[in-house]
């Protein structure tokens, strides 16, 4: 008996005799609703008996949408989000060039049934890296990447000054300038 009715042959389910003592139920391609107790009764001419046993449709970890790479100009935020699924419940975790990654007061992880995210508020040059979101359960584990490069328009830190120098002497020009990445003086 599954879900509630007798099993029958079937494009479903199917039943072969491989013994006088073993019998087996095939059932194809099973999902999440086929999940239900399966009871088993055996009889013959001294009693009968029966047992229970309890399906679970399983799924091997996934992430979809895969992550993209990413531009984030300093001081702006970054959020990556995708979803993940799997039976049962998936394990996540996030990564920066390999090593864990801890919520803080700038750095936001989040999960929402399916739904997961990563936010890092305020983004610094030292957020430039490779982040791997990790997904694994019993059956097994995916990774998706987002290489993150963090840029900032060019600045001069401070005001040039025109440069009046005596014939003959050294002249000095000092230029501060910032950015990301670091800028060279051409």
């Amino acid at each position: 008996i599954h879900l509630g009715q007798t099993v029958i042959p079937s494009g479903k389910y199917e039943i072969i005799e491989e013994s006088t003592t073993v019998t087996k139920l095939i059932i194809h391609d099973i999902t999440p609703e086929d999940e239900s107790p399966i009871q088993i009764n055996v009889k013959n001419s001294l009693g009968q008996t029966e047992a229970t046993v309890q399906l679970k449709a399983l799924e091997t970890p996934r992430i979809e949408p895969q992550l993209t790479d990413q531009q984030v100009t300093l001081s702006d935020t970054l959020t990556l989000k995708t979803n993940v699924y799997g039976r049962p419940n998936v394990d996540i975790q996030w990564l920066k060039d390999q090593k864990p990654i801890a919520s803080s007061d700038r750095i936001k992880i989040e999960r929402n049934n399916n739904e997961c995210s990563l936010t890092i508020a305020n983004i610094k040059e030292e957020d430039i890296g490779a982040y791997v979101l990790s997904v694994k359960n019993k059956l097994g584990k995916v990774d998706t990447t987002s290489n993150v490069k963090v840029t900032a328009p060019l600045n001069f830190s401070k005001p040039l000054d025109d440069l009046n120098i005596i014939q003959g002497s050294n002249g000095v020009l000092s230029v501060d300038c910032g950015g990301v990445p670091k800028p060279k003086l051409t």
